[in-house]
């Protein structure tokens, strides 16, 4: 149930502005699968947030058992689904944005992990990172929403189509001094010293308005999603 807006380009929508008219309907490009199991993961997202909200702030959390029994006491409007862009490019970001008057929660489940989107007045949103050597072809990509009695209000399965970008390369010679850092396990170490800095969701956005670039007149050596060499290795 439910579906897939046409996506917007470059500036066209505003993930942080008021929701506006509703975009008209895409055509086949919008893919419906059957997924089941990643709707059950996204909705497990979707209570693991509400459930940290609502813990932080001293409530009671809804039974398990009591989700989707209790009927909505009013008819909320069906939700609108925005993604962009599509294709997606490797090194982009995806953004999935949800307009959803009423809904206590939208989750989506990509690539086998999910997560609950952030929540703004009526407005769900979140930004998924592709990796620069994320497999090109279509990837799957699964939305939900949820009203505040644990009601499926929509239900969406697509495919995204990731197209490969012919990234610059680079071959660095590491000297004798610093060629210890190549080895395995002190590359995985240093993994796992910036994870937890570099994953994890809040229950809130964190920034406003457009990044600044670190240093005003700085320049530019090296630019994302470069492919680099280490003393003739992969």
């Amino acid at each position: 149930m439910g579906a897939l807006l046409a996506a917007c380009g470059g500036g066209e929508l505003d993930p942080f502005a008021a929701p506006g008219p509703a975009a008209p309907e895409a055509g086949p490009d919008a893919q419906q699968v059957a997924s089941g199991a990643q709707q059950q993961g996204a909705a497990q997202a979707g209570q693991a947030q509400v459930a940290q909200a609502d813990q932080a702030q001293g409530q009671a959390v809804p039974a398990a058992e009591a989700v989707g029994q209790a009927e909505a006491a009013v008819v909320l409007p069906e939700p609108k689904v925005y993604v962009m862009p599509q294709p997606l490019m490797q090194g982009k970001a995806l953004l999935v944005l949800v307009d959803a008057p009423g809904a206590l929660v939208s989750a989506v489940t990509w690539q086998g992990e999910s997560f609950a989107l952030l929540k703004e007045g009526d407005r769900f949103f979140g930004f998924i990172g592709v990796e620069a050597v994320a497999p090109p072809g279509p990837a799957a990509l699964s939305v939900g929403v949820w009203d505040p009695d644990w009601n499926q209000l929509l239900a969406i399965d697509a495919f995204i189509e990731i197209v490969q970008v012919e990234w610059t390369s680079d071959d660095i010679q590491v000297d004798a001094a610093n060629v210890a850092l190549l080895d395995p396990e002190v590359r995985a170490h240093d993994v796992e010293v910036r994870r937890p800095f570099q994953s994890g969701l809040t229950p809130e956005r964190l920034w406003s308005g457009v990044f600044d670039a670190p240093v005003p007149e700085g320049r530019i050596t090296a630019l994302y999603g470069e492919l680099r060499s280490f003393n003739g290795g992969p």
